[in-house]
């Protein structure tokens, strides 16, 4: 599977998530597809239960959900950008999801 960024790859916007070459889509849908298998896979493996991987969410450290139950938006998009490096725009949109149960 391929790794980085080669000769050819298209431009990304750190701020937005977006490449600029929707053509890579199919690919990155197809090895989103097959991280999906690996971890199922390793997760059986192991004797972790489905459900108990489901309830994983990746990607928000449990601070930041700590801070958005509290209602403390602000504090809550540091605490991410603290924790991922990600923008300002990328931090709230997390926080945003989260508040409103969509991640």
């Amino acid at each position: 599977m391929p790794h980085g960024r080669g000769a050819g790859a298209p431009a990304y916007s750190g701020d937005m998530g977006i490449f600029s070459d929707s053509s890579d889509l199919p690919r990155l849908q197809h090895e989103v597809m097959v991280l999906q298998a690996q971890v199922s896979e390793l997760a059986r493996r192991a004797g972790i239960p489905q459900e108990e991987l489901d309830a994983v969410q990746p990607g928000v450290p449990r601070e930041v959900r700590d801070l958005v139950a509290q209602d403390q938006p602000i504090a809550a998009v540091r605490a991410y950008r603290r924790a991922t490096g990600a923008s300002l725009l990328l931090a709230k949109q997390v926080v945003d999801d989260v508040a409103e149960g969509r991640r």
